[in-house]
């Protein structure tokens, strides 16, 4: 009882601005690419997309705050082929990337994930690398997925 008279109740406020948040799939598409260059890649299941933030016919998400974002994303091909996905900011600059060569024939899956600061109007998206290939069904294997850590 004396330790809940010592402690003040924690005032929470509400951030409108803090809720962004996306996660999507390519849906159940089979085998997409490869392509001749590299593709951006839509994701059209869209699981969440608070604020519109991601752009599900372009596949670009578009910081609508200042602040440190994370992001998150998934990838699945038959391995007789090269998987070969890139994060790009800005549509210019690679942040991360993951490869995957040929090994065989069986399923094989890459995941990479990055925090990154955004000022309003920053883009993020998920490129195919030319000549590569990636895979998605119902199961949602392929995915891409953001939020916001917390606004600067």
């Amino acid at each position: 009882m004396l330790i809940m008279n010592i402690i003040a109740p924690i005032s929470v406020q509400f951030c409108y601005a803090c809720q962004v948040v996306f996660a999507a799939s390519l849906g159940n598409r089979g085998q997409v690419g490869p392509f001749n260059t590299s593709i951006t890649l839509d994701f059209q299941d869209v699981l969440v997309n608070t604020r519109g933030a991601y752009n599900s016919t372009t596949g670009i998400f578009t910081a609508p705050v200042r602040g440190v974002y994370f992001f998150m994303y998934s990838g699945l091909s038959n391995s007789t082929g090269n998987m070969g996905l890139l994060l790009m900011k800005n549509n210019n600059y690679n942040v991360i990337a993951t490869l995957q060569h040929v090994a065989g024939d069986r399923m094989e899956t890459a995941t990479n994930s990055i925090s990154l600061i955004l000022d309003v109007g920053d883009t993020v998206s998920l490129q195919l690398s030319g000549n590569t290939w990636i895979f998605d069904n119902l199961f949602r294997f392929t995915t891409f997925m953001g939020q916001l850590l917390f606004p600067l």
